[in-house]
């Protein structure tokens, strides 16, 4: 039976978890967890156990499925996406962050 508590620190290592790939290039996320040491990815594989991040996966919603528009092909992520995108503009600070150097 699915565990429907999710800590916040949990939520948090399995949000790592979906952006490694973009750093960490393997045939798909489950190869993390391969039994062979020199596929799998040792911080995720003690992080968070395979079956869990399955789980989480297969609950996480972030859209209404009542109103979705179809015509979206992001449609169940665009909720995500928006307020993503409002943080990332409120935080990122260009003349702090990157920088000249001759």
């Amino acid at each position: 039976m699915p565990d429907p508590k999710v800590t916040k620190e949990k939520m948090k290592c399995f949000l790592r978890v979906l952006v490694l790939p973009g750093y960490n290039r393997l045939r798909g996320k489950k190869c993390f967890w391969d039994s062979g040491t020199d596929m799998r990815n040792e911080i995720v594989y003690n992080a968070m156990r395979k079956n869990r991040f399955v789980e989480i996966m297969r609950f996480l919603h972030c859209a209404d499925n009542a109103s979705l528009t179809l015509s979206d092909k992001l449609t169940k992520l665009r909720p995500v996406m928006t307020l993503l995108k409002a943080k990332f503009q409120h935080h990122f600070q260009p003349a702090r962050q990157l920088s000249c150097v001759k």
